[in-house]
Protein backbone atom coordinates (compact mmCIF):
# COMPACT_ATOMS: atom_id res chain seq x y z
CA UNK A 1 0.00 0.00 0.00
CA UNK A 2 2.43 2.62 -1.26
CA UNK A 3 0.96 4.03 -4.45
CA UNK A 4 -2.23 4.64 -6.38
CA UNK A 5 -5.83 4.81 -5.24
CA UNK A 6 -7.36 2.75 -2.42
CA UNK A 7 -10.83 2.61 -0.91
CA UNK A 8 -10.45 3.09 2.81
CA UNK A 9 -14.09 3.07 3.94
CA UNK A 10 -17.71 3.63 3.09
CA UNK A 11 -18.98 7.09 3.98
CA UNK A 12 -21.39 5.50 6.46
CA UNK A 13 -18.38 4.20 8.45
CA UNK A 14 -17.12 7.68 9.34
CA UNK A 15 -18.35 9.13 12.63
CA UNK A 16 -18.77 12.74 13.64
CA UNK A 17 -15.47 12.71 15.54
CA UNK A 18 -12.04 11.43 14.50
CA UNK A 19 -12.41 7.95 13.00
CA UNK A 20 -9.50 5.47 12.91
CA UNK A 21 -9.23 3.68 9.58
CA UNK A 22 -8.06 0.07 9.54
CA UNK A 23 -5.46 -0.29 6.78
CA UNK A 24 -1.82 -1.33 6.57
CA UNK A 25 -1.07 2.40 6.66
CA UNK A 26 -2.49 3.90 9.90
CA UNK A 27 -5.01 6.59 8.94
CA UNK A 28 -7.65 8.81 10.48
CA UNK A 29 -10.67 10.42 8.85
CA UNK A 30 -12.37 13.63 9.89
CA UNK A 31 -15.73 15.05 8.81
CA UNK A 32 -15.54 18.76 8.03
CA UNK A 33 -17.78 21.34 6.38
CA UNK A 34 -15.77 20.80 3.19
CA UNK A 35 -16.15 17.03 3.26
CA UNK A 36 -14.21 14.09 4.66
CA UNK A 37 -10.46 14.61 5.07
CA UNK A 38 -7.93 11.82 5.63
CA UNK A 39 -4.56 12.01 7.38
CA UNK A 40 -1.72 9.89 8.70
CA UNK A 41 -2.73 8.67 12.15
CA UNK A 42 0.59 8.47 13.98
CA UNK A 43 1.63 11.37 16.22
CA UNK A 44 5.11 12.59 15.20
CA UNK A 45 6.02 13.24 18.84
CA UNK A 46 6.02 9.69 20.28
CA UNK A 47 4.02 7.50 17.89
CA UNK A 48 0.59 7.46 19.54
CA UNK A 49 -2.37 6.66 17.28
CA UNK A 50 -4.34 9.90 17.07
CA UNK A 51 -7.57 8.11 16.18
CA UNK A 52 -7.89 6.56 19.63
CA UNK A 53 -8.62 9.37 22.04
CA UNK A 54 -7.35 12.26 19.94
CA UNK A 55 -9.46 15.39 19.79
CA UNK A 56 -9.91 17.69 16.78
CA UNK A 57 -9.58 21.38 17.59
CA UNK A 58 -9.97 23.43 14.43
CA UNK A 59 -7.11 22.54 12.11
CA UNK A 60 -5.14 20.61 14.75
CA UNK A 61 -5.47 17.36 16.68
CA UNK A 62 -4.68 17.18 20.36
CA UNK A 63 -2.75 13.96 20.95
CA UNK A 64 -4.26 11.67 23.62
CA UNK A 65 -0.81 10.64 24.95
CA UNK A 66 0.94 13.90 25.83
CA UNK A 67 -1.54 16.56 24.75
CA UNK A 68 0.71 17.83 21.97
CA UNK A 69 -1.05 19.79 19.24
CA UNK A 70 -0.52 18.33 15.78
CA UNK A 71 -1.35 20.25 12.61
CA UNK A 72 -3.69 18.69 10.07
CA UNK A 73 -1.71 18.82 6.85
CA UNK A 74 0.27 21.89 7.89
CA UNK A 75 2.57 22.63 10.81
CA UNK A 76 1.04 24.30 13.81
CA UNK A 77 2.71 26.26 16.62
CA UNK A 78 4.35 23.10 17.99
CA UNK A 79 6.05 22.30 14.68
CA UNK A 80 4.20 18.99 14.41
CA UNK A 81 1.93 17.94 11.57
CA UNK A 82 0.46 14.82 9.93
CA UNK A 83 0.25 14.34 6.18
CA UNK A 84 -3.09 14.87 4.43
CA UNK A 85 -4.09 12.66 1.48
CA UNK A 86 -6.00 13.52 -1.67
CA UNK A 87 -9.51 12.17 -1.12
CA UNK A 88 -12.42 11.26 -3.39
CA UNK A 89 -15.83 10.76 -1.81
CA UNK A 90 -18.37 9.53 -4.35
CA UNK A 91 -21.37 7.24 -4.28
CA UNK A 92 -20.96 6.61 -0.55
CA UNK A 93 -17.38 5.38 -1.04
CA UNK A 94 -14.19 7.05 0.24
CA UNK A 95 -10.95 6.72 -1.69
CA UNK A 96 -7.49 8.15 -1.10
CA UNK A 97 -4.63 8.60 -3.54
CA UNK A 98 -1.20 7.77 -2.13
CA UNK A 99 0.73 9.11 -5.12
CA UNK A 100 -0.37 11.77 -7.61
CA UNK A 101 1.64 10.20 -10.46
CA UNK A 102 -0.49 7.06 -10.15
CA UNK A 103 -3.93 8.62 -10.54
CA UNK A 104 -4.26 6.77 -13.87
CA UNK A 105 -7.56 8.49 -14.66
CA UNK A 106 -9.46 6.85 -11.80
CA UNK A 107 -11.03 10.05 -10.48
CA UNK A 108 -12.09 11.09 -13.98
CA UNK A 109 -13.58 7.66 -14.68
CA UNK A 110 -15.61 7.61 -11.48
CA UNK A 111 -17.00 11.07 -12.21
CA UNK A 112 -17.90 9.97 -15.75
CA UNK A 113 -19.82 7.00 -14.38
CA UNK A 114 -21.54 9.28 -11.88
CA UNK A 115 -23.00 11.43 -14.67
CA UNK A 116 -25.60 8.86 -15.74
CA UNK A 117 -25.44 6.06 -13.16
CA UNK A 118 -26.62 5.59 -9.60
CA UNK A 119 -23.99 4.26 -7.22
CA UNK A 120 -25.09 1.76 -4.60
CA UNK A 121 -22.59 1.44 -1.74
CA UNK A 122 -22.36 -2.26 -1.06
CA UNK A 123 -20.67 -4.46 1.53
CA UNK A 124 -17.34 -5.27 3.18
CA UNK A 125 -15.65 -8.65 3.67
CA UNK A 126 -12.53 -9.65 5.57
CA UNK A 127 -10.12 -11.82 3.60
CA UNK A 128 -6.93 -13.60 4.63
CA UNK A 129 -5.32 -13.00 1.24
CA UNK A 130 -3.06 -10.35 -0.34
CA UNK A 131 -5.12 -7.46 -1.69
CA UNK A 132 -3.69 -7.69 -5.21
CA UNK A 133 -4.94 -11.29 -5.53
CA UNK A 134 -8.52 -10.03 -5.22
CA UNK A 135 -8.07 -7.48 -8.01
CA UNK A 136 -6.13 -9.94 -10.17
CA UNK A 137 -9.17 -12.21 -10.13
CA UNK A 138 -11.00 -9.87 -12.51
CA UNK A 139 -8.41 -10.67 -15.20
CA UNK A 140 -8.27 -14.46 -14.67
CA UNK A 141 -10.34 -15.70 -17.62
CA UNK A 142 -10.09 -19.43 -16.90
CA UNK A 143 -11.49 -19.30 -13.35
CA UNK A 144 -14.90 -17.90 -14.31
CA UNK A 145 -16.21 -21.24 -15.58
CA UNK A 146 -15.13 -23.58 -12.76
CA UNK A 147 -15.85 -21.15 -9.92
CA UNK A 148 -18.71 -18.96 -11.22
CA UNK A 149 -20.33 -21.30 -13.79
CA UNK A 150 -19.84 -19.02 -16.78
CA UNK A 151 -20.84 -21.18 -19.76
CA UNK A 152 -17.79 -20.35 -21.86
CA UNK A 153 -14.08 -19.71 -21.35
CA UNK A 154 -13.83 -16.06 -22.39
CA UNK A 155 -10.92 -15.00 -24.53
CA UNK A 156 -9.55 -11.81 -23.03
CA UNK A 157 -7.84 -9.17 -25.14
CA UNK A 158 -5.86 -6.25 -23.79
CA UNK A 159 -7.31 -2.74 -24.06
CA UNK A 160 -5.22 0.30 -24.97
CA UNK A 161 -4.56 2.43 -21.89
CA UNK A 162 -5.92 6.00 -21.86
CA UNK A 163 -4.39 7.31 -18.66
CA UNK A 164 -2.19 4.51 -17.32
CA UNK A 165 -4.91 2.07 -16.25
CA UNK A 166 -4.76 -1.64 -17.16
CA UNK A 167 -7.70 -3.13 -19.02
CA UNK A 168 -9.04 -6.24 -20.72
CA UNK A 169 -12.24 -7.14 -22.52
CA UNK A 170 -14.06 -10.33 -23.45
CA UNK A 171 -17.54 -11.87 -23.58
CA UNK A 172 -19.31 -14.02 -21.00
CA UNK A 173 -21.99 -16.53 -21.92
CA UNK A 174 -24.38 -16.44 -18.95
CA UNK A 175 -27.60 -18.21 -18.03
CA UNK A 176 -30.62 -15.95 -17.71
CA UNK A 177 -31.30 -14.44 -14.32
CA UNK A 178 -33.76 -12.09 -12.61
CA UNK A 179 -31.53 -9.23 -13.80
CA UNK A 180 -32.31 -10.16 -17.44
CA UNK A 181 -36.05 -9.84 -16.97
CA UNK A 182 -37.09 -10.19 -20.60
CA UNK A 183 -35.30 -13.51 -21.16
CA UNK A 184 -36.83 -16.94 -20.83
CA UNK A 185 -35.63 -19.28 -18.09
CA UNK A 186 -32.51 -21.26 -19.04
CA UNK A 187 -31.84 -18.99 -22.02
CA UNK A 188 -28.20 -17.99 -22.47
CA UNK A 189 -27.11 -14.43 -23.05
CA UNK A 190 -23.79 -13.07 -24.36
CA UNK A 191 -22.61 -10.30 -22.03
CA UNK A 192 -19.65 -8.07 -22.98
CA UNK A 193 -17.20 -7.83 -20.08
CA UNK A 194 -14.57 -5.20 -19.42
CA UNK A 195 -12.25 -4.86 -16.41
CA UNK A 196 -10.09 -1.82 -15.61
CA UNK A 197 -7.47 -1.77 -12.83
CA UNK A 198 -6.25 1.56 -11.49
CA UNK A 199 -4.03 0.32 -8.68
CA UNK A 200 -3.17 -2.94 -6.88
CA UNK A 201 -6.40 -2.47 -4.93
CA UNK A 202 -9.11 -1.30 -7.36
CA UNK A 203 -10.80 -2.90 -10.36
CA UNK A 204 -13.87 -1.55 -12.16
CA UNK A 205 -15.76 -4.26 -14.06
CA UNK A 206 -18.48 -3.49 -16.59
CA UNK A 207 -21.11 -6.03 -17.53
CA UNK A 208 -22.53 -4.77 -20.82
CA UNK A 209 -25.39 -5.69 -23.12
CA UNK A 210 -29.04 -4.69 -22.76
CA UNK A 211 -28.84 -4.55 -18.96
CA UNK A 212 -25.43 -3.03 -18.18
CA UNK A 213 -23.93 -2.16 -14.83
CA UNK A 214 -20.55 -1.55 -13.19
CA UNK A 215 -19.03 -3.45 -10.26
CA UNK A 216 -16.49 -1.53 -8.14
CA UNK A 217 -14.33 -4.07 -6.32
CA UNK A 218 -11.63 -2.85 -3.96
CA UNK A 219 -9.17 -4.63 -1.68
CA UNK A 220 -7.32 -2.60 0.92
CA UNK A 221 -4.34 -4.20 2.70
CA UNK A 222 -4.40 -4.71 6.46
CA UNK A 223 -1.14 -6.69 6.33
CA UNK A 224 0.81 -8.31 3.50
CA UNK A 225 -1.56 -11.31 3.73
CA UNK A 226 -4.85 -9.78 4.87
CA UNK A 227 -7.19 -7.24 3.34
CA UNK A 228 -10.66 -5.75 3.49
CA UNK A 229 -12.73 -6.31 0.35
CA UNK A 230 -15.42 -3.76 -0.46
CA UNK A 231 -17.84 -4.11 -3.34
CA UNK A 232 -20.34 -1.61 -4.73
CA UNK A 233 -22.26 -1.26 -7.98
CA UNK A 234 -23.24 1.52 -10.38
CA UNK A 235 -26.44 1.05 -12.37
CA UNK A 236 -27.65 3.31 -15.20
CA UNK A 237 -30.57 5.59 -14.59
CA UNK A 238 -33.81 4.66 -16.32
CA UNK A 239 -34.93 6.50 -19.47
CA UNK A 240 -36.73 9.14 -17.41
CA UNK A 241 -33.78 9.58 -15.05
CA UNK A 242 -35.29 7.74 -12.10
CA UNK A 243 -33.20 5.42 -9.92
CA UNK A 244 -32.93 1.72 -10.76
CA UNK A 245 -35.02 -0.91 -9.04
CA UNK A 246 -34.03 -1.49 -5.41
CA UNK A 247 -34.81 -5.17 -5.80
CA UNK A 248 -32.60 -5.39 -8.87
CA UNK A 249 -29.69 -3.70 -7.11
CA UNK A 250 -30.12 -5.93 -4.06
CA UNK A 251 -30.03 -8.97 -6.35
CA UNK A 252 -26.76 -7.83 -7.97
CA UNK A 253 -25.15 -7.28 -4.57
CA UNK A 254 -26.31 -10.68 -3.30
CA UNK A 255 -24.90 -12.38 -6.37
CA UNK A 256 -21.63 -10.46 -6.04
CA UNK A 257 -21.25 -11.47 -2.40
CA UNK A 258 -21.97 -15.11 -3.24
CA UNK A 259 -19.34 -14.97 -5.99
CA UNK A 260 -16.71 -13.54 -3.66
CA UNK A 261 -17.49 -16.16 -1.04
CA UNK A 262 -16.75 -18.85 -3.62
CA UNK A 263 -13.49 -17.13 -4.52
CA UNK A 264 -12.50 -16.87 -0.85
CA UNK A 265 -12.63 -20.63 -0.40
CA UNK A 266 -10.01 -20.93 -3.15
CA UNK A 267 -7.88 -17.90 -2.21
CA UNK A 268 -7.57 -18.67 1.48
CA UNK A 269 -6.37 -22.20 0.79
CA UNK A 270 -3.91 -21.38 -1.98
CA UNK A 271 -0.16 -21.81 -1.61
CA UNK A 272 1.18 -18.43 -2.66
CA UNK A 273 4.75 -19.74 -2.42
CA UNK A 274 4.03 -22.54 -4.92
CA UNK A 275 5.55 -22.00 -8.39
CA UNK A 276 3.06 -21.07 -11.13
CA UNK A 277 3.15 -22.62 -14.60
CA UNK A 278 1.16 -20.21 -16.75
CA UNK A 279 -0.61 -21.13 -20.00
CA UNK A 280 -1.37 -18.80 -22.91
CA UNK A 281 -4.94 -18.45 -21.62
CA UNK A 282 -3.54 -16.70 -18.53
CA UNK A 283 -2.62 -13.58 -20.51
CA UNK A 284 -4.82 -11.33 -18.35
CA UNK A 285 -3.11 -12.40 -15.11
CA UNK A 286 0.37 -12.30 -16.64
CA UNK A 287 -0.08 -8.79 -18.01
CA UNK A 288 -1.73 -7.55 -14.81
CA UNK A 289 1.28 -8.68 -12.80
CA UNK A 290 3.58 -6.89 -15.24
CA UNK A 291 1.43 -3.79 -14.75
CA UNK A 292 1.88 -3.95 -10.97
CA UNK A 293 5.63 -4.42 -11.35
CA UNK A 294 5.77 -1.35 -13.56
CA UNK A 295 3.75 0.69 -11.05
CA UNK A 296 5.94 -0.48 -8.19
CA UNK A 297 9.12 0.39 -10.08
CA UNK A 298 7.94 3.87 -11.01
CA UNK A 299 6.83 4.49 -7.41
CA UNK A 300 10.41 3.84 -6.25
CA UNK A 301 12.00 6.19 -8.77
Amino acid sequence: MHYGWHQIAFERDIGEQLTPIATKLPLIALRTRKGIRVFDAICPHRGAHLGFGGCADGNVIVCPFHGRRVGLGVECETGYRVKEYKTLTIGGMIFICLSEQHDHGFQTMMREIDLDHFFVAGFSMAARVPAELVVENGFDSTHFGPVHKIRNEPEFTLLPSRHGEFGIQGTFLLPSSPWHQSLQEHQLVAVPYMALAYSPGIVLSRMGGEHPYWVITTATPLTDKECTIRLSIAVPASADGTPPSEDGCAYLLRQSRAGLEKDLVIWENMRSDWPSHFAKEDVGVIEFRKYLQHMSGSACE
